[in-house]
């Protein structure tokens, strides 16, 4: 029976390309969401605070916002697009890596877990995947 064993070596460029392959485009990944969400979490914030925008005269009424629609349109006319941006680069700060080691951690967990293992019930399958989001979860977090 012939077995087929790994190098150090191999397992070194294996694991480093498993890196380059969860590592880099978790943090676009992450990148690419936060352009879309940023916004939506600008005009949330600003409707759940309150915060005022500033108009030409510079006073702010006690209401700022009526509604989301209204906070858009606020931000629009006052602001400008750079307004429902603004704090973006406090967010990239962090999101790069947090998605990073999210796509990295659930990678590297499912592939230790799953080790070459073929016959796997769908339980110790989804068991599996819940163990690496768990990982993904806790090193998104840090």
């Amino acid at each position: 029976m012939e077995h087929e064993t790994t190098t150090s070596a191999e397992e070194t460029i294996s694991t480093a390309r498993l890196f380059r392959q969860s590592f880099f485009p978790g943090a676009f990944a992450g990148v690419v969401a936060d352009c879309f969400i940023h916004p939506m979490d600008t005009v949330r914030t600003r409707l759940q605070t309150g915060f005022a925008v500033l108009g030409p005269e510079g006073a702010s009424n006690s209401k700022a916002y009526k509604n989301t629609l209204d906070v858009l349109f606020k931000i629009g006319r006052y602001e400008g697009i750079r307004g429902l941006y603004s704090g973006f680069s406090s967010v990239v700060t962090f999101t790069v890596p947090a998605h990073a080691l999210y796509f990295a951690g659930y990678e590297f967990s499912k592939r230790y877990l799953l080790d070459g293992k073929k016959d796997l019930s769908a339980i110790e399958t989804s068991a599996c995947h819940f163990a690496s989001g768990f990982v993904a979860e806790i090193g998104g977090a840090l």
